[in-house]
């Protein structure tokens, strides 16, 4: 997901994880993220990694929660 196609949404709570190339540990805490109780936040997750296509098709995982917004930088 580019920056242009982020959605403006008012949010209680953003976390925002920074990441290289950490992919086994990435998914288990976007998911412990996502078991949290609170209501009305989000997760951006950015990643720096520097195979953009695997950092592309990781973040596909995630494209139908609402919750979750994925950025891969250039």
């Amino acid at each position: 997901m580019s920056h242009s196609e982020l959605k403006r949404v008012a949010h209680t709570l953003s976390v925002v994880v920074c990441t290289y190339d950490r992919y086994n540990l990435l998914d288990g805490a976007i998911e412990s993220l996502l078991r949290q109780a609170a209501e009305n936040f989000e997760i951006v997750i950015v990643d720096n990694s520097p195979d953009h296509e695997r950092a592309q098709k990781h973040g596909e995982k995630y494209a139908g929660n609402k919750s979750v917004t994925y950025i891969v930088e250039p």
